[in-house]
């Protein structure tokens, strides 16, 4: 018989695939869009057209490129933490614009959004892999308990027990990593596709999953 709860668990995800395609195409058309506002300047450069026009074509295909980069960065300067690839192709494109090398800035800002495009569609598809895999297999939770490791259903484990976690395997517990570190894939929880990383001392919650090394965690809560 099938349970109600299970078709309304579908339909979210549904909805989130739903949602997620709809902002990958906006995201591809903005890129689309901004290379073909480059070309068609680049084009015009070569028949003597008006500089001004020229500059409107550069500087929008600029401020289309970088749709995504500008919020990035204003949101790292408020979290302390302005130093990325972000800030650096900012940097370099808006030093090309100071020297009015308008044609320039647009190119690297144009490339650095299809890269990171293209990265991103990679990871969210491995996700979708890794989680497709996942879906269809035992929940079961490797515990350290007199010096080796055993598998029990994660219902049996209480909140500071010991806990390993495999590359490729979903965390079931929330907990705090003792050992080791990797990226772990949050998507499934905040929608971010990008891995984060984590190290001894950093949480890691129950849903994600574990990209790459192996950790230990310490259980901060029993199984719900």
């Amino acid at each position: 018989m099938d349970c109600a709860f299970c078709d309304v668990d579908k339909k979210e995800k549904q909805a989130c695939l739903q949602k997620e395609s709809k902002v990958s195409q906006r995201n591809f058309f903005w890129i689309i869009t901004s290379f073909a506002l480059l070309t068609l300047g680049l084009v015009l450069s070569q028949v003597a057209a008006p500089r001004f026009l020229l500059m409107a074509l550069y500087l929008s295909g600029y401020a289309i490129a970088g749709i995504r980069t500008f919020p990035k960065v204003l949101k790292n300067l408020k979290k302390g933490r302005p130093f990325d690839e972000n800030l650096l192709v900012i940097l370099a494109t808006v030093g090309a614009l100071a020297l009015q090398e308008f044609a320039e800035a647009t190119t690297v800002m144009a490339l650095y959004a299809l890269g990171e495009f293209l990265e991103k569609s990679a990871l969210e598809r491995s996700s979708r892999s890794i989680r497709h895999l996942l879906a269809g297999k035992p929940e079961f939770v490797h515990i350290q308990k007199d010096d080796r490791w055993v598998d029990i259903p994660p219902q049996e484990v209480q909140e500071g027990a010991i806990l390993r976690i495999d590359p490729g395997e979903k965390v079931l517990l929330d907990g705090v990593v003792l050992e080791g570190f990797s990226y772990i894939d949050t998507s499934s929880l905040t929608g971010e596709s990008l891995p984060l990383f984590r190290k001894k001392g950093d949480e890691v919650l129950s849903g994600s999953i574990n990209r790459e090394g192996s950790l230990t965690l310490k259980a901060t809560r029993n199984y719900a």
